[in-house]
């Protein structure tokens, strides 16, 4: 992989499949799942690991006027205990949720309406992967053969020196718009 800084890079996949993450991770196992992720010098980043779940939040969430990663990590996990409807609406700030349900194998991203950090996934073969920086997920499904480059996007490219709306370079991988929850199940095989 190349060498970056600022990013975030995860890997949810079954428990017997081998890692595909290039250096050290971290693992988080779920019921039939293990979630793989690691990260540079991205900050804030706050990781809350329970019995049950595991949530990861970059940047700065505003909730009820302040800013406070920890603080929000704890309210958040309440919120989400108590099935608080209007919760993340009620989000101010630039952030980005990862929430793992160890439980039942459930991923839930949740992002800003700035969409800040930038957060680009696929899901291919029972394999979800999501990443902050376009480059090191599509070298991780290019080099995994979990993806082919897309033509039509390197014409669009070359013919207009830039990507429209919210393709990606590659025919596997999407671009979380601002503002959007992402909730999945990565079918067992």
């Amino acid at each position: 992989m190349i060498s970056v800084e600022n990013y975030l890079f995860i890997e949810l996949c079954d428990l017997h499949d081998g890692s595909n993450i290039d250096g050290e991770h971290h693992n988080i196992n779920g019921k039939n799942k293990v979630l793989r992720f690691k990260y540079g010098n991205i900050c804030p980043i706050s990781i809350k690991d329970s019995k049950d779940s595991t949530v990861i939040i970059i940047g700065h969430p505003s909730f009820n006027g302040k800013i406070d990663a920890n603080r929000f990590v704890l309210d958040y996990i309440k919120a989400k205990e108590q099935n608080m409807n209007g919760f993340t609406a009620s989000i101010d700030g630039e952030f980005l949720i990862v929430d793992f349900n160890k439980l039942s194998d459930e991923i839930t991203i949740i992002n800003s309406r700035f969409a800040s950090p930038v957060v680009f996934y696929a899901t291919v073969r029972e394999i979800f992967v999501l990443s902050t920086i376009y480059v090191v997920l599509f070298q991780y499904l290019i080099s995994n053969q979990l993806a082919k480059i897309s033509t039509e996007k390197i014409y669009e490219l070359l013919l207009f020196r830039r990507l429209f709306g919210a393709g990606t370079y590659d025919n596997q991988s999407k671009y979380l718009e601002g503002a959007s929850n992402y909730y999945g199940v990565i079918g067992l095989k």
